[in-house]
């Protein structure tokens, strides 16, 4: 069973991050009930193990970001990269949370039309090397609440399990 994947330097590379909770080929609905994982606790260990990092959310707050932020950080260090889509809907965003990003290096986009085009997508897509790729679509913004205490509903999708969705998320948000 294929446990990870090492980089270029081979066996002199630090070892292998840990393995997520939720098994990279498994999908799962999380809700961040009682005695279950939390959304931003899984997401970390999906972090943890990515090279790409897609968020679309129709906002952004700053004690989200707060919470992801070394994680993230420690993606783009290791030559990661992530791209962030969000809105100015209902004017929730936090303009520190997207300097935030900008600072850690990710690519963020702004759609500032928040009351004509009303984007309220809510998805995370963790690309990795052999296909392993993960995504996380549902009811969750980028907020701590939604992290950690909200009842919220995402299901977690693996590629092995549900390739041709996995597919049709990526080409809609690249798109």
């Amino acid at each position: 069973v294929l446990q990870g994947i090492r980089g270029d330097a081979g066996l002199a590379s630090a070892g292998l991050p840990p393995q997520p909770s939720i098994p990279l080929s498994t999908s799962e609905l999380l809700v961040n009930g009682a005695g279950e994982p939390s959304l931003g606790s899984v997401l970390k260990e999906e972090i943890a193990c990515a090279v790409e990092v897609d968020l679309i959310c129709a906002f952004v707050g700053y004690r989200g970001i707060e919470a992801l932020r070394d994680h993230l950080r420690a993606l783009v260090d290791r030559g990661g990269r992530v791209r962030v889509i969000t809105s100015t809907y209902l004017g929730s965003t936090s303009g520190k949370a997207l300097d935030d990003l900008v600072s850690l290096g990710a690519e963020v986009r702004v759609n500032y039309q928040g009351m004509s085009t009303k984007l309220h997508a809510k998805a995370w897509l963790f690309r990795r090397p052999g296909e392993l790729d993960t995504a996380f679509v549902g009811s969750s913004n980028l907020s701590e609440a939604a992290l950690y205490t909200g009842l919220e509903w995402n299901v977690r999708l693996a590629r092995a399990d549900a390739p041709g969705v996995f597919s049709r998320i990526q080409h809609v948000f690249d798109s």
